[in-house]
């Protein structure tokens, strides 16, 4: 689990220290009163950035897409700015994380060494349940408050 908190951290590093090339996609015809566009160039093949942040109506970050060192990473925000999804891949770990409108990680999706985990952690952040597939079956691992483990199956 070592590599998937590096990848965590990875991810949310590129997510907050990455200087976001902002692209403009589309030029708006006089349809845009109806907030309606069309491409800018429709011969055009393919878009090539190291970074993409899609903002709303308002100029608000609610995507981005990036790359850093050996990873890649997709981020969701709400409107007010707080990451409520990223997905990231990062050598041979990828991980989707849900966190709560607060910000807080809640929930892990990822694999390690080839095995995929969920991780389920509290309003604190503490990890709380820990669900693994290994070559001998599957794992689950039960955490309390302070993470000290209470209870694993099998």
């Amino acid at each position: 689990m070592v590599d998937a908190a590096r990848a965590r951290s990875e991810a949310l590093e590129a997510c907050r220290d990455i200087n976001v090339l902002l692209v403009a996609l589309t030029a708006f015809s006089a349809a845009s009163r109806t907030r309606e566009a069309r491409a800018a160039d429709s011969s055009a093949r393919d878009l090539v950035v190291r970074s993409l942040t899609i903002v709303d109506e308002h100029g608000n970050r609610r995507i981005l897409l990036t790359t850093k060192k050996d990873s890649a990473v997709l981020a969701l925000f709400a409107e007010k700015g707080t990451m409520l999804a990223d997905l990231a891949a990062a050598k041979d770990v990828a991980m989707l994380e849900l966190s709560d409108e607060k910000g807080t990680p809640r929930a892990t999706l990822g694999t390690e060494d080839g095995r995929p985990h969920l991780q389920l952690d509290d309003e604190r952040g503490s990890l709380r349940a820990d669900l693994a597939a290994t070559k001998e079956g599957p794992v689950l691992l039960l955490y309390d408050r302070d993470e000290k483990g209470i209870w694993r199956a099998p």
